[in-house]
């Protein structure tokens, strides 16, 4: 859960300041220009970069946020805790491009997790086998996977191997 919340906090820090700004009042000496913000304008389109059709329109009907309907920061939020949930993502952030006639592209630019499948071993020696080179590995099946993961995989596995005399 506070992984979760971490991610959360994270991607709403990333995300860019223009899609967040609000207008500032007082003294406009004072004050520096506003910048430009896409909050409030109509969402013309909703894209995930990187994800089939299929998925994007998947995603698309678990978002508070709608094509036609006007951005507002809750439902923004909402959306990216919504995203992170499906743990389809290991980084994600909304960005918009504002279109000639005033609506707004709303992206959320992301980078995919990717999620170990099948762990199966080919030519084993007989000693270990193939089971034992498997659970060596330590990889579970359906966890996130990393480059830290596969190292630690390769060095349980190395090390098994030369604990039974097989050095190459």
């Amino acid at each position: 859960m506070a992984l979760a919340v971490a991610a959360i906090a994270v991607a709403w820090c990333l995300t860019p300041a223009s899609l967040l700004a609000q207008p500032q009042t007082g003294n406009s000496e004072m004050a520096p220009q506003a910048a430009p913000t896409c909050l409030g304008k109509i969402v013309q389109k909703i894209e995930f970069p990187g994800v089939s059709e299929t998925d994007q329109q998947t995603l698309r009907n678990m978002l508070p946020i709608h094509q036609g309907e006007a951005l507002a920061r809750a439902p923004l939020q909402q959306s990216l805790r919504v995203l992170f949930a499906t743990g389809r993502f290991a980084e994600l952030r909304a960005e918009c491009d504002r279109s000639a006639d005033g609506q707004v592209l709303l992206t959320f630019a992301n980078t995919s997790n990717f999620f170990v499948g099948s762990v199966s071993v080919e030519g084993a020696p007989g000693r270990p086998s193939e089971s034992q080179i498997v659970n060596a590995s330590k990889l579970q099946l359906g966890e996130v996977f990393t480059s830290e993961k596969l190292d630690r995989a390769l060095t349980n596995v190395r090390r098994l191997m030369e604990e039974n005399d097989l050095y190459r």
